[in-house]
Parts: structure tokens; sequence; C-alpha cells
């Protein structure tokens, strides 16, 4: 686990250079956006923030987007 976690978020961490390069890579900002929050195992630690952000994001031109900013994945994925 990083020790400072508990300091911050992974939102405001690393949330918001994704959703800076996804409304690049878009050109153009998003006009309508949904935000799930997920805690648990982090907070089960005793490290007080959330696990994971899931971000979803709608475009005018009729495209979604979807981020996942997480503190948490499994064993088995490459780091």
């Amino acid at each position: 686990m990083l020790p400072w976690a508990g300091q911050s978020s992974v939102m405001l961490f690393l949330g918001s250079h994704a959703l800076d390069t996804t409304c690049w890579l878009m050109g153009q900002k998003p006009v309508r956006i949904f935000c799930r929050r997920q805690e648990g195992m982090l907070a089960r630690r005793g490290i007080p923030t959330a696990d994971l952000y899931i971000t979803m994001l709608e475009f005018a031109n009729g495209a979604t987007a979807v981020i996942e900013n997480s503190w948490v994945l499994p064993q088995s994925s490459p780091s």
C-alpha cells in the first residue's frame, strides 16, 4: 500500500490527468459527467481513502468515455 494514500485520493492524484487526456483526445469538453466512488479494501486496512472511482463522460457528439482510477489492483495485475 502507498503509505501516503490516506492523505490524498486517486481522483485527486491521477483523475485530473485522466480527465484532461480524455478531453484532449476527444477535442472537446464533456457535456455530462457521472462518477461513482467505491470504498472498502483500503478502509479495512486503516487507510482513509476510496479504493477507486469510475467516471462516465458524455460528449456533445454522442461519444461516451469511461475512466477508472484505482489504488487497488489484484495481485495478478501486471505492474
